[in-house]
């Protein structure tokens, strides 16, 4: 299958594993809201179901709430975040990406903020969590064929896309380390936190036993090039660590929130911006060419500018963001069919081959 060939399938995977997600039951949730310390007389409404969208690897409801919270009636709109059936990343716990958010959410970035959690499932039936609800463009999987910039002019998609970068480097010049989210600090290890990260892909491919999907052993002489090559001087710091234009919501074509937090971890602040560059890219073989998408000077321009601060090592953060993405191609080979988790594997062979030759 050739690139061009490739075309159209960004929101395969995406549609193939949503419709294995199965639904939590308004009585639940009720339930869940009723047991929260001081909470009563909850009622719901506008119960939805996220039958589309971006997210390959958590359920997604929506709903209207009346309640009393310690004697004063409120009200809002939330959405419920949960674990839909298999797990796409095995490791991963709703209460790391929970306490992410109140975090990051607690230094002013734009994030929906978490409420409340049933970290065990005893009431949900699974492990899930609510949020305050944002309005906005809701993104999609293949971002340029749907959602906010599909339809604009090529001149206001080179802005919102570049607003990306004003995220990233906030998130940057924030500096959240271990002490704020220790949760994460010995998340895949109690190494470094780079090669804590590298153990984490590698421990969440593992399982998968066909050579050809694992890129004949490329993932593993990736891991050791990566640990043996990382940067001595790199601030540490939390990153998104899936910074895609899906995990992104627009409204009137300005960046409006970061979601989905469930990858983030410790590392360097130049993995999201080489992310963000990196899916700028490969979208456009996956999904389709479009007019307008910033280049990777423009990308690092506008983080720089942002940031106070030079991007450095650069083709090392480059090549690590190919690593990572070829794992997320791996896990998802499942639920991408055969012929397609084999061209994708061989596009993630070539992109990951050429980057690591670089450093």
């Amino acid at each position: 299958m050739s690139k061009n060939t490739l075309q159209g399938t960004a929101g395969h995977a995406v549609a193939a594993a949503k419709k294995r997600f199965s639904p939590i039951e308004a009585s639940a949730i009720h339930r869940l809201l009723s047991a929260q310390r001081g909470v009563s007389a909850v009622s719901l409404s506008d119960v939805e179901t996220l039958a589309d969208g971006a997210g390959a690897s958590n359920g997604i409801t929506f709903f209207k709430a009346q309640y009393v919270e310690d004697g004063v009636e409120r009200s809002g709109e939330f959405v419920l975040r949960y674990e839909a059936g298999e797990k796409l990343f095995k490791q991963n716990r709703f209460s790391a990406e929970f306490h992410t958010l109140s975090a990051v959410a607690k230094r002013g970035l734009p994030v929906p903020f978490p409420v409340w959690i049933d970290e065990a499932g005893q009431i949900l039936g699974r492990s899930g969590y609510i949020l305050e609800r944002l309005h906005g463009d809701a993104p999609k999987a293949a971002i340029y064929s749907q959602g906010p910039l599909a339809s604009v002019s090529p001149a206001t998609r080179h802005d919102m896309m570049l607003q990306a970068a004003d995220f990233i480097a906030a998130l940057a010049v924030a500096g959240l380390d271990a002490e704020d989210v220790p949760h994460l600090a010995a998340r895949g290890g109690d190494g470094h936190p780079i090669d804590n990260d590298l153990n984490w892909w590698m421990t969440e491919v593992s399982g998968v036993t066909d050579s050809a999907l694992v890129l004949d052993g490329l993932l593993v002489r990736a891991a050791t090039k990566l640990s043996d090559r990382k940067p001595a001087d790199a601030p540490i710091v939390l990153v998104h660590g899936d910074t895609n234009f899906g995990n992104m919501m627009y409204g009137e074509n300005r960046f409006r929130a970061m979601l989905d937090w469930e990858l983030s971890r410790l590392g360097h602040s130049e993995l999201d911006l080489a992310f963000t560059i990196f899916c700028s890219e490969i979208f456009q073989i996956m999904d389709k060419q479009v007019e307008g998408v910033p280049s990777e000077q423009d990308f690092i321009a506008r983080f720089e500018a942002q940031a106070g601060r030079s991007v450095t090592h650069w083709d090392y953060h480059k090549a690590y963001v190919r690593f990572t993405s070829a794992c997320v191609s791996v896990l998802l080979a499942d639920v991408m069919g055969p012929t397609l988790a084999r061209s994708v594997a061989e596009l993630h062979t070539d992109l990951l081959s050429r980057a690591l030759a670089r450093i």
